[in-house]
């Protein structure tokens, strides 16, 4: 795109009355063209660096799979605050029945799991 221009640019005959006013007008073309190359080169570099932090940040299958086979170890070695702590980070919102169902159900259901994940 860039090229095309400079080659018409380059064509200009400058002996041509209107030289100077095309001259303006593809230049004004050019800072146009580099203005944008400029802000996509920006957008390139930062959408690379949004992607590294997220290849840093994500959590590999590994990790939790061995997560899920200690998990029971883990929380059975946590007191009673770590483990509301750890319940707390997990669950958004619970609802409960105001007065026990028959078949012994308090719960009502879980609104949201938290991602712990997320900052």
């Amino acid at each position: 795109m860039a090229e095309g221009v400079h080659e018409e640019l380059d064509s200009l005959n400058v002996e041509d009355k209107h030289y100077s006013r095309m001259k303006n007008v593809y230049n004004d073309r050019l800072y146009k063209i580099y203005d944008k190359i400029e802000e996509l080169e920006n957008l390139l570099s930062e959408t690379r660096k949004k992607k590294r932090s997220i290849e840093n940040d994500k959590v590999t299958a590994d990790n939790v799979y061995k997560t899920l086979i200690y998990f029971e170890e883990l929380y059975d070695q946590m007191n009673q605050e770590e483990k509301r702590q750890l319940l707390k980070s997990l669950i958004e919102e619970i609802h409960i029945y105001d007065e026990r169902k028959e078949n012994g159900q308090w719960l009502k259901f879980l609104l949201g799991m938290r991602n712990p994940m997320k900052r």
